[in-house]
């Protein structure tokens, strides 16, 4: 599901609006255009690169501290985390 997230909808984005921007144009009877797909992939691949950038930033754990693995503890699991 992430990777759907951080992916294909940033990937395919571009792609749908311009989509649904050719539908609206051409029920008002306005011309078609031919499809830049240049500028489609390159929107596309800097979203999915924003995307990526944001979800490593703010999946960032903190690099300071002493770090405490996964322990059962009274038949519980206790997550890692640092201290």
């Amino acid at each position: 599901m992430r990777a759907f997230l951080t992916i294909f909808i940033p990937l395919l984005l571009p792609s749908a609006i311009y989509w649904l921007y050719l539908n609206i144009r051409q029920r008002q009877g306005l011309p078609f255009r031919e499809v830049p797909w240049t500028w489609l992939g390159g929107a596309g691949i800097f979203l999915a690169m924003a995307a990526l950038i944001v979800t490593w930033y703010a999946d960032a754990e903190p690099t300071s501290g002493r770090y405490v693995p996964p322990q059962v503890i009274d038949g519980k699991v206790v997550p890692g985390h640092f201290e």
